[in-house]
């Protein structure tokens, strides 16, 4: 069974309160207590003693004997109080211990602080650079790697650091957040999810992207548009291999009658200006190259020659006797 060190209260309360105590004590153990009797010592200017090794070694028996006598009353308090007491007493200065080391880290000191408006000029940021703008660090300073020695610390600093960045990465897969992202979207995410941002941050990447836009929704209506053109495509690609399959299967041993083969043409120039952008007007078009090569991923072999014959041939049913045909 482990068993967990039990927390020396005092021995903690009376570093904090005497920081030199345990520093010197080494040093100190063979020296007896220099306590002065009968003496008065005054601060007058006019009567300085002089210097010599004599005396700083009196001083400094002084300065060690008053420090012990401090330590021993402090000790006498602390042996007063109860259970309840002392440990109320080493929560509140361990709290103060822990702010005073975090107010030192690197991460809290002046050079620390982000250039908003460096920053706010880029393109777009990794999430990680991201995350360290919410706190108003600049990202060259503070970071997931400059972090990474405080990880499970006490730190209030690094865990929430630690909590923004998980958030970001995990809204990602969801499309609400990229790696690397834009500025303006990533302060609309941060707004959404209740994340703090530094008000001059948000300020600079408004001015300098304008009005905040949903970037998902607009990714959202692309998207869709992109699968309806790809749905109507497949559709006329579907159907001009119908009527290609029941061409071939006549073997051409019968010639088709005029109003046949106008409506063939209609049919063919129809499918070539919705489903390929077809401009029958260019001199030279990609289109009929386009066209062979569709047929022949679906089994049918046409030369493209033959492809750009029925095409030219039907370009003058387009697009004015098109739109005169009934439906």
């Amino acid at each position: 069974m482990v068993r967990i060190p039990s927390i020396d209260y005092k021995a903690f309360l009376i570093q904090r309160k005497f920081p030199g105590y345990q520093r010197e004590l080494p040093s100190r153990v063979n020296v007896k207590p220099y306590i002065p009797s009968g003496t008065t010592i005054t601060n007058s200017v006019d009567r300085k003693p002089k210097a010599s090794p004599a005396n700083d070694k009196v001083n400094a028996k002084k300065a060690w004997a008053k420090l012990l006598a401090d330590v021993q009353s402090y000790r006498e308090e602390l042996d007063e109080l109860s259970e309840d007491q002392l440990r109320a007493l080493y929560e509140e200065e361990r709290k103060k211990k822990i702010a005073e080391e975090e107010q030192e880290r690197f991460y809290n000191q002046p050079s620390a602080d982000a250039d908003f408006d460096y920053w706010t000029k880029m393109p777009h940021w990794t999430l990680d650079e991201a995350v360290a703008l919410s706190f108003g660090k600049s990202p060259k300073v503070v970071n997931k790697n400059s972090l990474s020695k405080f990880h499970g610390s006490t730190a209030s600093f690094v865990k929430e650091y630690e909590k923004t960045l998980e958030l970001a990465q995990r809204a990602i897969p969801w499309k609400k957040l990229f790696d690397p992202v834009m500025p303006s979207l990533f302060i609309k995410w941060a707004k959404d999810t209740d994340v703090p941002l530094p008000e001059e941050l948000v300020e600079r990447v408004e001015a300098r992207s304008g009005k905040q836009l949903d970037w998902q929704e607009m990714y959202q209506a692309l998207l869709e548009k992109n699968n309806n053109n790809v749905k109507t495509a497949n559709e006329i690609i579907a159907e001009k291999d119908r009527i290609l399959a029941e061409l071939q299967s006549q073997g051409g041993e019968k010639p088709l009658r005029t109003r046949e083969k106008e409506s063939l043409l209609k049919l063919v120039i129809g499918m070539a200006l919705a489903g390929y952008a077809y401009d029958p007007s260019a001199k030279r078009s990609g289109v009929p190259q386009e066209i062979a090569d569709d047929l022949a991923r679906k089994g049918i072999q046409l030369d493209v020659d033959t492809v750009r014959k029925w095409l030219k041939e039907a370009k003058d049913l387009a697009p004015g006797s098109l739109d005169d045909e009934p439906s």
